[in-house]
């Protein structure tokens, strides 16, 4: 693979839109949409409209999310995680959870289908971020010790994989109430 990534994204989405359309409040709305239990399907959605994701009709088996069609490359392979205010964790969903366990060799194998992983940052919703994660970086991450199943934090998602914080990060700010054509 070579050094291409796509590129990062910001949306800041208009809560009272959201919720009116739900039939919630504007602060039902903010509640939910930083839960990422609430917050995946729409997210898978979102990164569908920005990068042309095409979702994986069983993401449990596939061990991707979805793929990007790309020109140079063919066919990328897609992982869509949030990043909440507990952190992002990179397994597989079958390794999170009460008593299930993921190990160093579990993580890794995790990653190894995918080209990227997009991350959904839902802290400060309805400002969300998108960033674009290489797989070999989190490969390389793990096997250095400075990424396990425990996850990362806001801080040291931003600072391991972008080597800045989360708002000095280097995006295309979109309006998701325009046609998005780029």
């Amino acid at each position: 693979m070579s050094n291409y990534a796509p590129p990062n994204f910001k949306i800041i989405f208009d809560s009272k839109k959201i919720a009116e359309s739900l039939w919630i409040t504007d602060q039902q709305a903010l509640k939910e949409f930083k839960d990422g239990r609430v917050i995946s399907r729409f997210s898978e959605y979102w990164t569908g409209k920005l990068y042309h994701f095409v979702k994986s009709i069983n993401t449990n088996s596939a061990g991707f999310d979805g793929t990007i069609s790309h020109p140079l490359f063919d066919q990328l392979f897609i992982g869509v995680r949030s990043l909440t205010k507990a952190g992002i964790k990179f397994q597989q969903s079958k390794f999170i959870g009460s008593g299930r366990r993921c190990n160093q060799s579990d993580l890794i194998q995790s990653v190894y289908y995918i080209d990227f992983e997009i991350v959904v940052d839902i802290i400060d919703f309805p400002c969300v971020i998108f960033s674009v994660v290489h797989a070999d970086k989190l490969i390389r991450l793990i096997n250095q010790g400075d990424l396990t199943s425990s996850g990362l934090n806001r801080q040291n998602y931003y600072k391991k994989m972008f080597n800045t914080t989360h708002n000095r990060l280097d995006v295309t700010v979109i309006d998701p109430y325009t046609t998005i054509d780029y």
